[in-house]
C-alpha cells in the first residue's frame, strides 16, 4: 500500500510541474498555436513544436523534435572584446543552438517532426540572425577566477545557484533565458527591472 502511495505522489508531483510549464508557456510567444498563421497550417497541442515522447532527436535537447538550425557554425560572428577573460567557442554550443533553430530567422517555426516546408520565420527583433557581436556573449567559460567582476559559482542565483545555470561551465542562452516561463518577460530566470539579473553573475 505505500509503495502505491508513493508511485501516486510522484505521478502527481510530475503531473504538477508539467501544469505549472505548461501555464508558463500557455499564450506566451512560445506558444506556437498562438501564431500568426500556426493553427491554420499545423494543428497540435504547444508542446509538440519543440519536443516529442517518441523518435525525439537525441542530439541536442531532451526529446527534441524541432528541426535544428541549418546554419554551420562558421556562419555565425561571435562577440568579442578585449575586457573578456573567460574563454568563448568559436560557434553557439548545442544548447544555444537549439535556441536557434527558431531564432537564426532561417528556420521555420513549422519546421518539427520531420517537416521542413514551412513558411512562418521570425522576422521581429528576436530574429537574432548570425552576428552576435552585439548580444551578450554566449557559449563562453564562466571564469570568476580569472575575472573579478564576476561572482562565484557557488553565489545565489535566485533559489538556485550561477553554477546551476552554467551548461558545461559556460554561458549560454539558457543561462539567461527560462524558455517554459515568461513570468519575467522575455523568459528572463530573474527580474531585471533594478538589473537584478544582471547582478546575479556581474560584481559590479
Amino acid at each position: 500500500m505505500k509503495t502505491r502511495m508513493k508511485v501516486l505522489l510522484s505521478v502527481l508531483i510530475s503531473l504538477a510541474i508539467t501544469g505549472i510549464a505548461y501555464a508558463g508557456i500557455s499564450g506566451s510567444k512560445h506558444d506556437l498555436t498562438q501564431g500568426p498563421g500556426m493553427t491554420s497550417t499545423v494543428i497540435v497541442g504547444m508542446c509538440e513544436y519543440c519536443h516529442t515522447p517518441h523518435n525525439a532527436n537525441t542530439d541536442t535537447a531532451p526529446l527534441w523534435n524541432h528541426d535544428m538550425t541549418g546554419l554551420v557554425p562558421a556562419s555565425f560572428t561571435m562577440y568579442a572584446s578585449g575586457t573578456l577573460n573567460g574563454a568563448i567557442d568559436a560557434a553557439p554550443a548545442g544548447v544555444s543552438m537549439v535556441c536557434f533553430s527558431c531564432h537564426d530567422g532561417a528556420t521555420a517555426l513549422e519546421d518539427f517532426g520531420g517537416v521542413t516546408t514551412g513558411p512562418t520565420k521570425i522576422n521581429t527583433n528576436a530574429n537574432l540572425g548570425t552576428n552576435l557581436a552585439n548580444d551578450h556573449p554566449i557559449s563562453i567559460t564562466y571564469d570568476a577566477v580569472s575575472d573579478t567582476g564576476l561572482h562565484a559559482t557557488t553565489s545565489a542565483f535566485g533559489t538556485i545557484t550561477i553554477a546551476n545555470v552554467l551548461y558545461g561551465g559556460k554561458v549560454e542562452c539558457a543561462s539567461c533565458h527560462d524558455v517554459h516561463d515568461d513570468t519575467n518577460a522575455p523568459f528572463l530566470r530573474l527580474n531585471n527591472n533594478t538589473s537584478g539579473l544582471c547582478l546575479a553573475c556581474h560584481n559590479k
